[in-house]
C-alpha cells in the first residue's frame, strides 16, 4: 500500500491490465447504454474534436485521393509563371509590401492558432467532464470551465514552445549540411551514403520527436487535466500530484502508456477497417453509377442530370466518409478517457468518488455531498445506469 503526496488516504492502486476491463464498461455504458444513435453521434462529434488528427483525416484525406484520382485522369495543370523566378528586379518596389503582407498573414496565423487551442482546451474540458459524470449537456459542461482552460491554455502553449525549442534544437544542426548537398547538386550528384547517412539520422530524430510529443500529450491529458477539472487545482498541485504518482509507481505508469496507445491504436486500426471499406465502396458504386450515366445520356440537358448526380453522389460519399470518421476517432477517444479516468481515479479519491457517485449525488457543478454515503468498489462489474 503506498502512500502518495498529495492524497488524503493511502490507496489500493489497479494495474494498467485490470483497468481495461472497466474501461470498456464504461465506454460502453456513455455510448450504448442504451445506444441511440444521434447521442452516440453528439458525443463521438465532440470527443473528436478533442483529438488529434482528427481534422487532418476528416478534411485532407479526401482531398488527397481527389488529387490522386485526377492525376491517374492525366489531367496535369499548367505550371504558372513566377514572376519572383522571371523578374524579381521588377518587382523589387513591391518588396516592402510583401513583407508587409507575410508579417500580416503571421500574426494572423497566430490569433488563429491561439483560438484554436484554447478551444480545444475548453472543449478537453468538456468531455472529460462528460466523460466522468456522465451527464450529456455538453453546455453544462462547457460552462463550468473557464477559469481552470485559461490555466490549461496556458500550459498547453507553454509546453508546445518548448517542444518547439527541443525540435529545433535536434532538426537544426542537420540544416547546414542538406544546404551543402544542395549547392553541389548543381554541378555533380551527391554521394548516396552521405545523404542517407543525414537522412536516416533526420527520420530517427524526428519519429523520437513525434513519440515524446504524443507522451507528454497524454500525461497532460491523463494525469493534470482532471485535477485541474475536479479540484480547481493549479499547475504546481497538478505536477506534483503526477510527480508523486511517478515517483511511487514508474512501473504501473510505463505500462499505462503502453497499453494506452497499443489498444487505442487497435481499435483506430479494427473500426477503420470496419467502417471505412463500407464507405469505399459506396464510392466505387457512385462512381460506376455516374460512368453509366455518362455513357447513357447524349442530349444537352442531359448534362445538368448528370452534373447533379455528381454532386449528390459526392455529398453522400462525404457526409459517410465524415461519419465513418468520427466514429472511430470518437470511440477511440472515449474509451481512452474512460481508461485514463478509471486508472488514475483508483490513486486519486476525488476523481474515483466522482465515478461511482450516482447523478442525484453529483450537484449541478459536479461538486459530492459534504458528507458522501461510503462509496462501494469503483470497479465493480455493476455500474450506475447513464444519464445521457
Amino acid at each position: 500500500m503506498n502512500s502518495i503526496p498529495g492524497y488524503a488516504a493511502p490507496l489500493e492502486p489497479i494495474s494498467a491490465v485490470d483497468a481495461l476491463a472497466p474501461a470498456f464498461r464504461r465506454t460502453r455504458s456513455i455510448l450504448a447504454a442504451p445506444f441511440r444513435l444521434g447521442i452516440f453521434l453528439k458525443i463521438c462529434f465532440f470527443v473528436a474534436l478533442a483529438e488529434s488528427g482528427f481534422l487532418s483525416a476528416a478534411i485532407s484525406y479526401p482531398i488527397q485521393g481527389a488529387n490522386a484520382f485526377t492525376h491517374s485522369k492525366h489531367a496535369m495543370l499548367q505550371p504558372a509563371n513566377s514572376f519572383l523566378a522571371d523578374g524579381w528586379s521588377a518587382a523589387g518596389a513591391l518588396g516592402a509590401g510583401l513583407l508587409l503582407v507575410l508579417v500580416a498573414m503571421t500574426v494572423v496565423g497566430v490569433a488563429v492558432g491561439c483560438i484554436a487551442v484554447y478551444l480545444l482546451c475548453r472543449l478537453r474540458f468538456t468531455i472529460l467532464d462528460l466523460a466522468i459524470y456522465r451527464q450529456g449537456s455538453v453546455r453544462r459542461a462547457w460552462n463550468k470551465y473557464g477559469r481552470q482552460t485559461w490555466r490549461y491554455f496556458g500550459m498547453t502553449i507553454l509546453a508546445g514552445l518548448l517542444f518547439l525549442l527541443m525540435m529545433a534544437a535536434v532538426v537544426g544542426p542537420f540544416i547546414p549540411a542538406f544546404v551543402r548537398i544542395g549547392r553541389t547538386m548543381s554541378r555533380s550528384h551527391p554521394d548516396p551514403s552521405v545523404v542517407f547517412g543525414l537522412v536516416l539520422p533526420l527520420v530517427g530524430a524526428i519519429l523520437v520527436l513525434s513519440f515524446v510529443g504524443v507522451l507528454v500529450d497524454a500525461v497532460i491529458r491523463d494525469f493534470l487535466l482532471p485535477s485541474m477539472a475536479v479540484e480547481d487545482a493549479s499547475i504546481e498541485s497538478a505536477l506534483r500530484r503526477f510527480f508523486g504518482l511517478l515517483r511511487n509507481s514508474v512501473g504501473s505508469m510505463a505500462l499505462y502508456l503502453f497499453m494506452r496507445t497499443l489498444v487505442s491504436m487497435a481499435m483506430s486500426a479494427g473500426l477503420g477497417i470496419i467502417l471505412v471499406i463500407p464507405v469505399a465502396m459506396v464510392g466505387l458504386l457512385a462512381y460506376a453509377g455516374g460512368a453509366v450515366l455518362y455513357h447513357s445520356l447524349s442530349m444537352g440537358g442531359a448534362q445538368i442530370l448528370f452534373f447533379a448526380y455528381v454532386v449528390v453522389a459526392a455529398a453522400i460519399v462525404l457526409l459517410l466518409y465524415f461519419l465513418a470518421m468520427v466514429t472511430v476517432f470518437g470511440v477511440t477517444g472515449v474509451f481512452k478517457l474512460c481508461y485514463a479516468v478509471v486508472f488514475f481515479g483508483a490513486r486519486y479519491p476525488a476523481l474515483g468518488d466522482r465515478l461511482e457517485a450516482g447523478p442525484a449525488d453529483q450537484h449541478d457543478g459536479g461538486q459530492l455531498p459534504l458528507h458522501p454515503p461510503p462509496v462501494p468498489n469503483v470497479f465493480s462489474a455493476v455500474e450506475p445506469p447513464p444519464v445521457w
